[in-house]
């Protein structure tokens, strides 16, 4: 889920009483909301802007906040992984970007869908990064957010 669910709460309240795993993206940033659910998040996923912003709100780095899996997407920089286990970067895919719009979004839906077909964390971050850098060469948002079959021709199986 995103900051713009409703009930975000019993959601995540209910999914883990489930034996669901909880993905959150913190878009839009609002320390207030993202604050009381760290307890239930397995996934955090956020921008380096976020990230100092939720720095500030608890006063605590990512890596200090109980949570398995954070991921922080640094643009055209790639992105940050700190899991319980340490912190590993990765390098963008080069694209010639004209329109970021929405490409955050398709990051945090090809790396839900990864982990959820299986993938290890690295392998579902490599196919969001990908699938990232194929959005953001395109206008638009939801239309234009590339299908797998596109990322898999574009970028080799």
């Amino acid at each position: 889920m995103q900051n713009e669910t409703n009930g975000q709460e019993y959601a995540a309240e209910t999914a883990r009483s489930l034996g669901l795993q909880v993905a959150y993206a913190a878009a839009p940033f609002e320390a207030a909301a993202i604050s009381k659910l760290l307890v239930y998040i397995d996934l955090l996923v956020l921008n380096e802007v976020e990230a100092a912003q939720l720095e500030i709100a608890t006063g605590e780095t990512v890596d200090a906040l109980g949570i398995a899996n954070v991921v922080v997407t640094l643009g055209a920089e790639g992105c940050k992984w700190v899991s319980n286990q340490g912190e590993k970067c990765f390098d963008a895919y080069t694209a010639d970007a004209v329109d970021t719009t929405g490409a955050g979004d398709t990051f945090t839906g090809y790396l839900v869908a990864g982990l959820d077909r299986g993938m290890d964390m690295e392998a579902a971050i490599d196919l969001a990064l990908k699938a990232g850098a194929l959005m953001v060469t395109r206008r638009g948002t939801a239309d234009v957010i590339p299908d797998l079959k596109e990322i898999q021709d574009h970028f080799g199986s």
